[in-house]
């Protein structure tokens, strides 16, 4: 098993993709795991986005990848204190936006 973070999975969406990681990827596959938390992170990402062509693609290539992948238990003292981290992150972030405006 090797657990992979967002940024990893989310390689070949991007314009110009790292050969090298999507070569990783590949030889990989079968090995890689994620945590909801990880799946929740990249699906917040794809709905933050404006509607448009980017973010459809984006939702089907969630959606098809999501299938095949294997799913690491969670439990809820886990997701509890994930969603703690991103409330902080929220407020922290709407600080520095009104510190700016």
């Amino acid at each position: 098993m090797i657990l992979v973070d967002a940024n990893v999975l989310c390689e070949a969406t991007r314009p110009h993709p790292s050969a090298l990681v999507l070569n990783w990827l590949t030889c990989h596959e079968s090995e890689l795991v994620v945590t909801p938390i990880v799946l929740g992170e990249i699906a917040y990402g794809i709905r933050t986005l404006p509607a448009g062509r980017k973010r459809t693609r984006l939702q089907e290539w969630f959606e098809a990848g999501v299938e095949s992948l294997h799913v690491l238990p969670i439990d809820s003292e886990t997701g509890r204190h994930w969603a703690e981290l991103l409330a902080k992150l929220k407020r922290s972030d709407e600080r520095c936006r009104s510190r700016t405006a």
